[in-house]
């Protein structure tokens, strides 16, 4: 059963995060909210109601993580996997912020993903066998690696962000 996923946040990330989900046919499955965006782009909807809708949540941005997490609060009328690409943010704040009430999962994808090639990192505390499989069923293409430790998502983030840099320097 096809499960419906909402993208909160459309930054470079989420933008990343939708094509790879279109390019596995998720998209009409999918939608896609965030506060810095005009209300008239095609595939932003309200947050509220990309909240009540979604099945998955994938979230991004740090900075914001909290407010998401007061949303989520707000408009969420039953349990929901969030999936947080927030760097440095680890999943018991996700918890403390949204009262235990949801299965929390982080990950951190590299931009390639768009173009179904680089890598994500996941971690899964509760090692759910059912939701590996639906994530791994819409996210076909990148490398994808979980991790028994959260910490190793945090490395995942230096690497996907430094590397990049880093090559392009000694060039």
């Amino acid at each position: 059963m096809m499960k419906n996923i909402g993208i909160i946040g459309f930054g470079n990330l989420g933008n990343s995060l939708s094509k790879l989900l279109m390019r596995n046919n998720v998209g009409k499955n999918l939608s896609i909210s965030s506060k810095e965006m005009s209300s008239k782009e095609s595939l932003i909807i309200k947050q509220g109601d990309n909240i009540r809708r979604s099945d998955i949540l994938l979230t991004v941005k740090p900075n914001s993580i909290k407010d998401v997490c007061d949303d989520i609060n707000k408009y969420a009328n039953n349990e929901k996997t969030i999936v947080s690409a927030a760097a440095a943010v680890p999943i018991q704040k996700i918890n403390d912020w949204t009262d235990r009430k949801h299965h929390i999962i982080r990950c951190m994808p590299n931009l390639p993903v768009s173009i179904g090639d680089g890598s994500i990192v996941w971690h899964d505390p509760e090692n759910r066998d059912d939701v590996k499989e639906i994530i791994g069923n819409y996210t076909k293409g990148p490398n994808s690696l979980w991790v028994k430790d959260e910490r190793l998502v945090d490395v995942a983030t230096v690497v996907s962000g430094c590397t990049p840099a880093y090559v392009g320097e000694t060039i």
